[in-house]
């Protein structure tokens, strides 16, 4: 009891201690809380203050979609119209209805005052000379290796009587192949070509025609109307007209003839529909001359229309009427002269004839040749002396005694025999408008890039002082033509250097450079409201006023310009709605860039670096600060000796890719592309692939080396045709691994089955020294034992007429016998151009693209490659 009493006491004790009461220190505690809230309030202001202002979304606008691009939405409406007499304009209104611009007054009025004639989309017209009659041709349409057929009506617009070409009843529709107006002065005189054969109508109003040829037939044949291997392979000129000339008083009728009967055939089938019992419908039949093969025979014939003549042969130069050749071009000089371009079937030596009337035998005037081991390009501009004996044209030309050449502007004499360069630009000269030498003056308008600056196109006036160009003359009349009169945002022509040559300073300053740029300004404002950089220019027939189509980068539109004033007559084509359209979108971020690569396998020893060009698409969700980084898509060009980068508006798959996708699209021009000299272009020749796969996996390292953005693993190649094997070649030949995969789409793999002028062009002829084995080490077969660790996309439509299925079945079959895996998909009845417009195609390239970014584990750096500067 003693116990549990001692017990309860201490309980007790404890309750009397533990509920005792004790005091608070309350100004203690309120100073702590006041401390707290001030060191909160601190914290929160510094928050406020250090964090940025919020600019909205990352991504301003919509992303372009897949439909956005194979639409036609985001695509501009071209000019369409053609000079008439008086410098006026035919065109057509917002409406289609057709307008005359008056261009001295800048006054448009309707060609018809009291009812108006109708102009369906994709239809084209011209004017009679004496502007009574309006051809109008409509319902083009095309078959497989065919040429283009459309109907053909002549509108009397003074009676308003509707006359079909041919005549035939009004419920009779018969396609035709050509059309086209007699320019001399006899009116409604008009020659058109049906079924491979020329016929001439002397007046649309009376029930006659003559029929200049008979002998035309289907893939035999052709008069007047280019053959498959001219008009896809030879001469783009011919793709786009008749080879028909009348001359100036439209009394003499001259036209190519095309005979096919010797060169070898080649099939494609046409596939029938699911539901039919039928396994093909129809053959498509094409004349596929090949390396080893003959190519067309072609001849040059003029016919007298007022006298009814038969048509006369004109013989080729004696130097070359042994030997095979291309008919590249054909122009009148005046009603007693033609001038002849004939090319040597290597494509490296052009002659220049002179055809005069009476025996029409072909003198050469002058000879071009490439300068360089290589092709040459000849194109169709030729500007005549009002004398007939002396001519402007485009060659090849040697700048200061160096190993370069140009295109430039070059004046033959033509009784003298003597040629002599007018220009010597470090540039390329594309294109001669114009050549105004009345009156005293002397003045040439052509289209030309800028020096260093090939991207861009513009339109320029020079004076001829004796035999030369009077370079202080010398003026560019689109330079200053603005769209909106905006700054652009990232115009950038920074050169890049090789890793390891540029200190890291230097490559600190360059990248905060390259960042300011494209991080402060919209990139629509770059497509939408920039200056004119790419022009294209239609000269009246006085030379006093000329239409100027500014192609970009802002959204294209069109003006008519006086001239040599260059002031602003009338505004034709804006493309307004395309503008709304494009307001809130989502566009990529552009930059472009130079880098240096000196490579080892040159065929000349070159003492400076070759300079590649690069444009990038760039996501425009990327922000530079971030560590956040990109798949990296590089697309090579479909042809040699082209562009890639231009500065014309174009909305495609890489816009759809960067915007859409978050992928940054890049675009190189590789060796052998135009616009650098021909140095440069022609170092490809007889080794197809070596140099711009080098250029692919160099130029692709640099970029993964400087911009943090770009992932150094997720990196992928895509091309087409040429592109095509481009990707498969460097894709085999990729020592570290730089690419994990590639995509071919209707790809070159076997260039002795490719077309002859194709294949000659850059690996010269099959029958020529060491021709066999140029041939050999550029067909794939020979370089896909590299491909067993690497993954490959090949898709390729059956009805592919210029590089045919049997180029991806062989791949295929190579890679089959040697067990390698790889993806293929073939597009039915499909060639490459409705390939372009196939949603399906671009999702399963994604889909793959996806699998190839998602299994790349890290390259193995390798250090062996060819230098850089």
């Amino acid at each position: 009891m003693a116990a549990m009493g001692d017990e309860a006491k201490f309980y007790a004790e404890e309750e009397l201690v533990a509920s005792a009461p004790s005091r608070k220190n309350w100004k203690g505690m309120l100073i702590a809380i006041c401390v707290i809230v001030a060191i909160l309030g601190c914290i929160l202001a510094s928050v406020i203050v250090m964090t940025p202002m919020d600019d909205g979304p990352r991504v301003k606008g919509s992303r372009f979609s897949l439909d956005d691009v194979l639409g036609d939405r985001f695509q501009p409406l071209a000019f369409n119209g053609s000079w008439l007499k008086n410098n006026q304009l035919l065109i057509t209104d917002a409406d289609d209805n057709l307008q005359i611009l008056d261009a001295p007054s800048g006054t448009l009025q309707p060609l018809l005052f009291n009812e108006s004639i109708p102009v369906p989309p994709g239809s084209k017209f011209s004017l009679s000379p004496d502007n009574k009659f309006l051809l109008l041709t409509t319902n083009y349409k095309k078959r497989p290796a065919s040429s283009e057929e459309f109907e053909a009506k002549v509108y009397d617009l003074s009676t308003g009587i509707v006359y079909p070409i041919p005549f035939a009843s009004p419920d009779e529709r018969v396609p035709i192949q050509a059309a086209m107006w007699s320019p001399g002065p006899r009116s409604g005189a008009l020659v058109y070509c049906h079924q491979n054969d020329i016929y001439y109508i002397p007046d649309v109003t009376i029930d006659q025609t003559e029929r200049i040829t008979s002998d035309g037939s289907f893939n035999g044949i052709s008069n007047g109307i280019p053959d498959w291997t001219y008009r896809v392979m030879v001469s783009p000129a011919m793709s786009k007209q008749p080879a028909l000339w009348f001359s100036e008083s439209g009394d003499r009728l001259s036209y190519i003839a095309f005979n096919d009967t010797a060169v070898p055939e080649i099939n494609l089938p046409i596939y029938s529909e699911p539901d039919s019992f039928e396994l093909y419908t129809e053959q498509v039949l094409i004349r596929y001359p090949t390396p080893s093969s003959t190519i067309p025979r072609v001849s040059l014939h003029v016919v007298d229309l007022m006298e009814k003549d038969i048509a006369k042969q004109l013989r080729p130069p004696l130097s070359i009427r042994d030997q095979e050749y291309y008919l590249t071009m054909v122009k009148w000089v005046n009603d007693q002269r033609i001038c002849a371009i004939w090319t040597l079937r290597s494509q490296n030596v052009s002659l220049i004839s002179f055809c005069d009337a009476g025996p029409w035998h072909c003198q050469t005037v002058s000879t071009i040749e490439s300068g360089l081991k290589g092709w040459l390009d000849v194109g169709a501009d030729m500007l005549f002396h009002s004398d007939g004996n002396s001519f402007l044209h485009l060659a090849p030309v040697q700048i200061d005694h160096t190993e370069e050449y140009f295109t430039n502007i070059v004046m033959v004499d033509a009784v003298k025999r003597h040629s002599w360069p007018v220009t010597q630009y470090k540039s390329e000269i594309h294109r001669l408008l114009g050549w105004d030498n009345s009156n005293g003056r002397n003045l040439v308008y052509y289209a030309a890039s800028a020096e260093g600056g090939k991207s861009k196109r513009q339109i320029y006036k020079v004076e001829i002082n004796g035999q030369k160009a009077d370079h202080k003359t010398v003026e560019c009349l689109t330079c200053s033509v603005v769209a909106r009169h905006l700054n652009e945002p990232f115009s950038s022509s920074n050169s890049l250097s090789s890793p390891g040559s540029r200190s890291a300073s230097s490559k600190s300053q360059f990248k905060h450079s390259i960042y300011s740029n494209f991080s402060s300004s919209h990139p629509h404002q770059y497509h939408a409201n920039s200056s004119c950089h790419y022009s294209n220019a239609i000269l009246s027939p006085s030379l006093e006023y000329y239409v100027h189509e500014c192609l970009g980068p802002s959204i294209p539109y069109a003006e008519v310009r006086s001239l040599p004033a260059n002031k602003l007559v009338k505004l034709l084509q804006v493309n307004q709605q395309l503008h709304e359209d494009s307001l809130d979108k989502a566009f990529p971020r552009k930059i472009q860039l130079k880098v240096p690569l000196l490579v080892d396998n040159t065929p000349w020893k070159r003492s400076k670096p070759d300079y590649v060009a690069v444009e990038l698409y760039l996501p425009p969700g990327l922000k530079e600060e971030e560590s956040t980084v990109y798949p990296l898509l590089v697309w090579t060009s479909d042809e040699p000796s082209t562009v890639s980068i231009t500065e014309e508006w174009k909305i495609d798959w890489a816009t759809y890719m960067a915007s859409s996708r978050d992928v940054i699209v890049a675009k190189i021009d590789l060796h052998g592309s135009q616009g650098s000299g021909l140095l440069l272009r022609n170092s490809i020749y007889r080794q197809p692939g070596v140099l711009e796969s080098v250029d692919l996996i160099q130029t692709t390292k640099i970029l993964q080396e400087t911009f943090p953005f770009i992932s150094p693993i997720k990196t992928a190649l895509i091309g087409a045709h040429y592109g095509g094997f481009l990707s498969i070649y460097t894709l085999a030949n990729d020592p570290g691994a730089v690419f994990g995969c590639a995509v071919a789409i209707s790809p070159v793999s076997s260039w002795k089955t490719l077309a002859a002028p194709y294949a000659e062009r850059y690996l010269g002829l099959l029958s020529e020294r060491d021709g066999q084995r140029h041939y050999f080490e550029a067909d794939l077969s020979s370089c896909t034992k590299n491909l067993h660790t690497k993954k490959l996309f090949i898709l390729h439509g059956t009805l592919e007429e210029k590089y045919h299925v049997t180029h991806s079945m062989l791949i295929a079959k190579n890679l089959i016998e040697k067990r390698f895996s790889f993806q293929q998909q073939l597009y039915p009845d499909a060639n490459y151009q409705s390939m372009l417009r196939n949603a399906q195609m671009y999702e399963s390239i994604d889909k793959f693209l996806n699998g190839c970014y998602d299994g790349r584990e890290m390259p193995e750096l390798d250090n062996t490659l060819h230098k850089g500067e």
